[in-house]
């Protein structure tokens, strides 16, 4: 018998088990998303 493999995905989803959902991440992402809210906001002021 011979195989011949033509690609992996070491990442596929449908093996990995999420270990948190969005709403046990968000207490943890809202600073960062203000960040770079913030960033943005400077970042169009100064090319203004």
């Amino acid at each position: 018998m011979l195989i011949h493999v033509e690609g992996v995905q070491p990442n596929c989803p449908q093996h990995i088990t999420p270990r948190w959902s969005e709403p046990e991440l968000e207490p943890a992402l809202r600073p960062l998303r203000a960040r770079l809210a913030e960033l943005e906001e400077e970042n169009a002021r100064l090319r203004g």
